[in-house]
């Protein structure tokens, strides 16, 4: 038979010393499956064979066909998925191949119930009643697992939408850190500590999420509080030289730069500096911020003032006044 001519070719040509050739030969289970019941329907037409051993062959035709058949269909999901995640890029690698694991899963199952019905439509059972119970207990299933299919839609939700991909820097809540993994039900997010925090993918679904690793552009944004004994003239410098400073940074947006005497504040007189930087990552934007305050600190210092601090100064006045004296006033005093 069929199932016998692989194993058989194979061991001679082992024998023969011919391994090689052998492996090349070598058929499929579910191919020699097919095989098999293609034969067994030649066989039945050929030979003149009693009815009730016609219908036992005739049956087991049918069982090969359907078992080759579902058996070939899997292997064929299985070469697809296989073929998908050839064709994912690397940045999108860690939350598809969930994905397609599901989705494979799923099409597996769905490829073996339609093999199990048409088996029983074949043998003349009536797959209604059965299909009526699957459904009743699909529903149960989905009331019991409601959580679970939240998350299992909302991880679908966030890798089509693209919201998360594995390795960005994000804030989710108070959390920031990195995406370690997207699976089906929970995102694994590596925080700032080390430490890794399972966030349910239906929680995640519902926030706001601030993806920090995106940026295009770096917000540089301080206000410098100068003494109140900083003249006008010395603050028209430093707006003057702060300005040409962001002016001269190559990584700023010049179109962004803005120097300005922003307020009178309660102990200081402020300048708001504003420029967005252009930086490939937080390291090289702190690098750049860092230069820029240093100098900052000596523009201050050649104009001639002093970075302040919160302070008060009491101002005290002698308000000392002359009361006059009190005189004293006689009354006559008037006899009776």
């Amino acid at each position: 038979m069929g199932w016998l001519l692989g194993p058989i070719v194979a061991l001679w040509r082992k024998r023969a010393g011919r391994p090689d050739a052998g492996a090349r030969l070598a058929v499929h289970g579910s191919v020699r499956l097919l095989l098999t019941a293609a034969l067994i329907r030649i066989f039945a037409l050929n030979v003149d064979l009693p009815l009730t051993e016609r219908q036992f062959w005739s049956v087991v035709r049918v069982g090969l066909l359907l078992i080759g058949g579902v058996w070939l269909l899997l292997l064929l999901n299985r070469f697809l998925e296989r073929q998908i995640q050839g064709r994912i890029s690397i940045s999108h690698f860690g939350e598809s191949v969930a994905l397609l694991r599901l989705a494979r899963r799923v099409t597996d199952v769905l490829i073996v119930c339609l093999g199990v019905l048409v088996a029983l439509g074949y043998f003349g059972v009536d797959p209604t009643a059965a299909l009526a119970g699957l459904g009743i207990g699909g529903i149960a299933v989905a009331l019991a697992a409601q959580k679970t299919l939240e998350n299992v839609i909302g991880g679908f939700s966030l890798v089509f939408d693209k919201a998360l991909r594995v390795g960005d820097v994000l804030r989710l809540g108070d959390v920031v850190g990195t995406v370690d993994q997207i699976g089906l039900r929970s995102t694994r997010i590596r925080t700032m500590d080390r430490t890794v925090i399972s966030v349910p993918n239906g929680q995640i679904s519902t926030v706001n999420i601030e993806t920090l690793s995106v940026r295009d552009k770096f917000w540089f944004r301080h206000v410098i509080g100068l003494r109140y004994e900083t003249t006008p003239a010395q603050i028209r410098t430093i707006v003057k030289d702060l300005r040409e400073l962001l002016a001269r940074q190559p990584e700023a947006d010049l179109d962004s730069v803005r120097v300005r005497f922003l307020r009178l504040g309660a102990y200081t007189l402020d300048i708001e500096l504003f420029v967005y930087l252009f930086a490939t990552d937080w390291n090289r934007f702190l690098e750049i911020q860092e230069s820029l305050l240093l100098q900052v600190m000596e523009i201050v210092e050649r104009a001639g003032t002093e970075i302040a601090f919160p302070s008060q100064t009491l101002h005290l006045k002698d308000d000392r006044v002359s009361q006059p004296s009190r005189a004293e006033v006689d009354f006559p005093t008037v006899a009776t």
